[in-house]
């Protein structure tokens, strides 16, 4: 406190109470929650209601490995990663599923290029 004046407010006990409601209505609302505090004459006295946003159904690594491929989450590997919502983690299975999925890195060719031989030796 770097003066008097802050040490009078501090010492307000209305004051206290709102800064003490004004943080608690940040947090819940940052959490994905309904805020109304009792008795507030402005919402009515609502209870708070605190329900976390709904999460996006959780898709295998395979499934997102298909969606990479057809293109859907653009390019370069972070944009791909955020468009995705996965961690670094998550997303280092994908990028491997992916590869597996093209024959990259596999001494076995992928199905493209078995055609492609195919075509070639005709």
């Amino acid at each position: 406190m770097d003066s008097r004046h802050d040490v009078a407010v501090m010492r307000d006990d209305d004051k206290l109470k709102a800064q003490g409601e004004a943080i608690a209505k940040g947090a819940i609302a940052y959490l994905g929650g309904k805020v109304t505090i009792p008795n507030d004459t402005k919402t009515g006295g609502i209870i708070v209601e605190n329900k976390p946003a709904p999460k996006p159904s959780k898709k295998t690594i395979a499934q997102m490995a298909d969606e990479v491929i057809a293109q859907k989450h653009g390019n370069g590997h972070d944009n791909r990663r955020k468009s995705l919502g996965i961690s670094a983690a998550e997303y280092e299975k994908v990028c491997a599923e992916v590869n597996r999925k093209s024959g990259v890195g596999s001494s076995k060719p992928a199905p493209s290029q078995l055609i492609i031989k195919k075509m070639i030796s005709l």
